[in-house]
């Protein structure tokens, strides 16, 4: 996403009939401004913006440029642009790059701007987790023992599963190696997970499929017409004859994933896999998915268009997230 700094004035006149300069950033439809130690009159600002500015002004408009340079800088350095990143960047800010929830927070951000919402808060839960066992916690204190620890508190004294522990130190160890990888640690940190270290628990998904006589009688279950129990069975059907395609494809499925006969789609969990990797999935047309589609479909036949009127092309993270779960809960 392209991002553009720019120098304002922001209206916002001071006793002494000066106005701060500010740097705007703008970044996925939001802006932010970032304070300068710089405040000018209007007069001054409008010379000094100027092509050629008269030469009484052309100190300020050196200044104005410098703040224009750096902020230019700073953005072409943020791999994964944020807002904070930006200002910890351009305020030179030193960030306390031990401290295993500074570096929790920066990742959390990283992913909620980059889409991953509901990543974003399972990591955010993770955190917590940690918290709540130890407050305040430095990348050096965690070795095997921590772990253990953790996992024996969570399990005996808050009675969580091995799953959530598994998750919840996936999410840690993820947290180490990003922090490798930005080299934020030192060469002495010693990692913690492997053979002869902590090994994260095994927690596996144990998948039970419905039974053939349940799945029966909700084909012939009755509902009233275009009732909210009627579309709640009709997207359940839908995702079941489209082989257990999840709430969140079914929404984003396009009048382009239509070819002929067919349903051609990449799956929204694998959209960050290198394109040539990712899998097309094929699903054939039966009558009854032709008929939900046509029951409950968008009017508007353009490749562009949304199959099923749910989102919004101009809907932001939060509102897609608040749809899904939406049908997730009446489906």
């Amino acid at each position: 996403m392209y991002v553009r700094p720019r120098v304002i004035l922001v209206n916002r006149e001071k006793k002494d009939g000066k106005f701060p300069v500010k740097i705007r950033i703008c970044h996925n439809r939001k802006t932010k401004d970032c304070k300068t130690q710089l405040f000018l009159t209007k007069e001054e600002y409008d010379n000094a913006i100027l092509p050629n500015p008269p030469k009484k002004y052309k100190e300020i408009r050196y200044k104005l440029d410098a703040l224009t340079s750096k902020a230019n800088e700073v953005v072409a350095n943020i791999e994964h642009f944020t807002f904070q990143k930006f200002k910890d960047e351009f305020y030179n800010i030193k960030k306390e790059t031990s401290n295993v929830y500074t570096i929790f927070d920066e990742f959390i951000v990283m992913k909620r701007d980059s889409g991953c919402y509901k990543t974003s808060v399972n990591y955010n839960t993770a955190m917590e987790s940690f918290k709540s066992f130890r407050p305040k916690l430095d990348f050096y204190d965690i070795d095997a023992q921590f772990l253990i620890k953790y996992q024996n508190w969570m399990i005996n004294i808050k009675g969580k599963s091995e799953t959530t522990v598994s998750i919840y130190c996936r999410a840690l160890r993820a947290i180490i190696n990003y922090s490798i990888s930005k080299n934020y640690l030192k060469k002495d940190f010693e990692y913690p997970f492997g053979k002869y270290k902590y090994q994260i628990p095994g927690g596996r998904k144990v998948k039970k499929a419905l039974p053939i006589n349940a799945v029966e009688a909700i084909f012939n279950y009755q509902t009233e017409p275009y009732s909210m129990e009627d579309r709640a069975k009709d997207f359940w059907l839908f995702s079941y004859m489209c082989n257990g395609m999840n709430v969140n494809d079914i929404i984003r499925l396009k009048i382009s994933n239509i070819d002929g006969k067919m349903i051609r789609y990449h799956r929204g969990k694998t959209f960050r896999t290198t394109q040539s990797n990712r899998p097309l999935i094929s699903i054939s047309f039966e009558d009854e998915i032709i008929n939900i589609i046509n029951k409950w479909g968008n009017l508007s036949r353009n490749d562009d268009d949304y199959i099923f009127p749910i989102l919004d092309k101009n809907d932001k993270t939060d509102e897609v997230i608040t749809k899904k779960k939406e049908l997730l809960r009446i489906a």
